[in-house]
């Protein structure tokens, strides 16, 4: 017998599945962070959940792996096993099995923001390492009335109409200390990152922050760097590619991924792209702010 859940993410549905006596999945996934959605999935997944002997934290063959945990990919079925001596690892089992569904169809998990203009339905994507100002722009143009997707993680694919979108894949915000200043009072029941001790776990739901937006159609690129003077510059189509799979790095190891890294390709012949190297206190500068958004 089986227990099972589902959860909504970039048009896929997956129904989670553990054996009964086993793992409790509403548990398992609560360490998780995605944005449900709403509506009727292009795909459903089937995801099985167990725990096995310890388990090689390398991939092989049609497996993605981890410290402690695998992942086995089978049609539209996987499996996600994680080690009884490392229980801590289910959720990143969850994690791995769900972003590697999600290249399978097409959805690349990009390490990126998205914004939307006031009136607009076409976002302005933030490609940037952590630490580069995604946070930080993210939350002046919220200040600003501008809509968001995602201050950190988001997916790029074709939709079933064919056109590029894009959806967040993290439903909380990710805030550097510089920028605590620009949230909302009704941010104080947040809490510190344990993977990003320097960043604060935001819910924007919870502070009031929005619109927040479940699709938009990419408009533009930008590539965000620290530097100790502004520079601002137009990127190829072809940079803009090669920039684009640095920053999905999980991408380039997952031999199921060439529809996600045909996305990628896609996004990047679509819309223009720019270089924004910028000091990082400049950020909070309206005038720097509206001179490479513009």
């Amino acid at each position: 017998m089986t227990s099972s859940v589902s959860i909504s993410v970039a048009g896929c549905r997956f129904v989670f599945e553990a054996e009964s006596g086993g793992d409790r999945i509403p548990g398992k996934l609560a360490g998780l962070d995605f944005p449900e959605e709403y509506g009727a999935p292009d795909v459903e997944w089937r995801l099985r959940l167990g725990r096995a002997t310890p388990v090689a934290a390398r991939p092989r063959g049609p497996s993605l792996g981890g410290d402690g945990f695998e992942v086995t990919f089978e049609g539209r079925s996987v499996v996600a096993s994680y080690s009884t001596d490392q229980p801590t690892a289910a959720p990143l089992a969850v994690q791995c099995a769900i972003f590697g569904a999600l290249r399978r169809e097409g959805r690349a998990d990009l390490h990126a923001a998205a914004i939307v203009p006031p009136g607009s339905s076409n976002a302005i994507v933030l490609v940037g390492e952590s630490g580069h100002g995604k946070s930080t722009v993210t939350l002046r143009a919220i200040a600003a009335g501008w809509g968001f997707l995602s201050d950190d993680l988001i997916a790029v694919f074709a939709d079933s109409a064919g056109d590029l979108s894009l959806a967040p894949l993290r439903r909380t915000l990710r805030v550097a200390e510089g920028a605590i200043d620009l949230l909302p009072g009704s941010a104080g029941s947040s809490e510190w990152s344990k993977e990003s001790p320097r960043k604060l776990i935001v819910d924007p739901e919870a502070c009031g922050m929005g619109p927040r937006h479940a699709r938009a159609r990419p408009g533009r690129l930008i590539f965000l760097t620290r530097a100790a003077e502004k520079t601002i510059a137009p990127l190829s189509s072809a940079e803009a590619f090669r920039r684009l799979m640095l920053h999905s790095p999980h991408i380039a190891f997952d031999p199921g991924a060439r529809a996600a890294i045909d996305a990628l390709k896609r996004l990047a012949d679509a819309v223009e792209a720019r270089s924004a190297a910028l000091p990082l206190d400049s950020l909070h500068d309206a005038q720097t702010l509206e001179d490479f958004l513009a």
